[in-house]
């Protein structure tokens, strides 16, 4: 009994793992994506692809970030440009 409880717990943390999308300015996307991290010492965002892989994109390209497959509004939108 105790194994199979362990074993729901796990299963239900690996499904309540959020991914994100990044929309850059010219409005290319990059999918599936853990939660970006702002380091602003250096202007980027740090986050993992669906991979594993550890990748940085300039924080001034970025246009929007929002869940995966999520039609709600964006969690962060740039500053609008004039």
């Amino acid at each position: 009994m105790r194994n199979f409880l362990l074993c729901l717990l796990v299963i239900g943390l690996i499904g309540c793992r959020t991914h994100y999308d990044i929309v850059m300015n010219n409005n290319t996307k990059i999918e599936n994506v853990s939660k970006p991290k702002l380091d602003s010492e250096n202007g980027v965002y740090r986050f993992k692809t669906a991979t594993g892989e550890e990748r940085t994109v300039k924080a001034m390209r970025v246009k929007t970030i929002e869940p995966h497959g999520d039609s709600r509004e964006p969690e962060f939108k740039a500053p609008s440009q004039r």
